[in-house]
C-alpha cells in the first residue's frame, strides 16, 4: 500500500530480542527524492501492549457490570437527567410486570403514583447536583394496575448525564408496619 504512495497503518506483532512478542501500530509512508521518485520508505512504530490491556480490562469489567446488572433480584436502571430510563435489568419485570423493552426510553414519572410525585422529584433533586440519594420511597404502578412500594437509591447525574438506579419492592414491609398502625 506505502508503494502507491498512500500511508498504510495497521496493527503488527513485532519480537523483541528476548523473544517476547509485541503488538504494535506501524504506519509506513514513501519517501520521495527531490525529483518526486520513491528514495525508501519510512515506518513509525508504537507499542500498543499497554493500550490492549487496558482494552481488555474494560471488556472485563463491563461483562461483570453486565453479569450482576441482569442477575440482580434487585431493580437496576440507567437514567437521564430528565428520568427517562435508558437500561433496565431483569428484575424490573419481575417486580413490576412491565418488559424491559417497553420501559426503555420512557420516562419513569408516570409510573408514580399521582400523590407521590411531586415529593419524589423533589427527593431526586440533589442527584441532578451530583448527590446521592438514599433509601427513597414512592409507589409505583404495577403492569396490572396495582400499587407497589419501591425504595430505592439513586447515585448523583454523572458527567454522561446519566444516573444509576437501585430499587427493591418493600410493599411487604409497607402494608405490614400499615397493620401494625391500625
Amino acid at each position: 500500500m506505502a508503494g502507491t504512495g498512500v500511508s498504510d497503518s495497521r496493527e503488527w506483532t513485532f519480537r523483541h530480542h528476548d523473544g517476547r512478542r509485541i503488538p504494535v501500530s506501524m504506519t509506513v509512508s514513501m519517501l520521495r527524492d527531490s525529483r518526486g521518485e520513491p528514495s525508501g520508505y519510512l515506518g513509525i512504530a508504537r507499542d500498543i501492549t499497554e493500550s490492549r490491556r487496558a482494552g481488555e480490562e474494560i471488556r472485563e469489567s463491563e461483562a461483570r457490570f453486565r453479569a450482576i446488572f441482569d442477575l440482580s433480584i434487585d431493580m437496576f436502571a440507567i437514567v437521564d437527567a430528565r428520568g427517562n430510563l435508558l437500561r433496565t435489568n431483569p428484575a424490573w419485570e419481575r417486580v413490576l410486570g412491565h418488559p424491559g423493552e417497553a420501559l426503555v426510553g420512557q420516562p419513569i414519572w408516570p409510573l408514580v403514583h399521582p400523590d407521590d410525585l411531586a415529593e419524589g422529584k423533589e427527593r431526586v433533586r440533589p442527584a441532578v447536583d451530583g448527590a446521592e440519594v438514599h433509601d427513597s420511597r414512592a409507589r409505583v404502578r404495577h403492569a396490572d394496575g396495582s400499587w407497589r412500594w419501591l425504595s430505592f437509591n439513586l447515585s448523583g447525574i454523572g458527567p454522561g448525564g446519566e444516573a444509576y438506579v437501585a430499587a427493591r419492592d418493600v410493599t411487604a414491609e409497607v402494608e405490614a408496619r400499615h397493620e401494625l398502625e391500625q
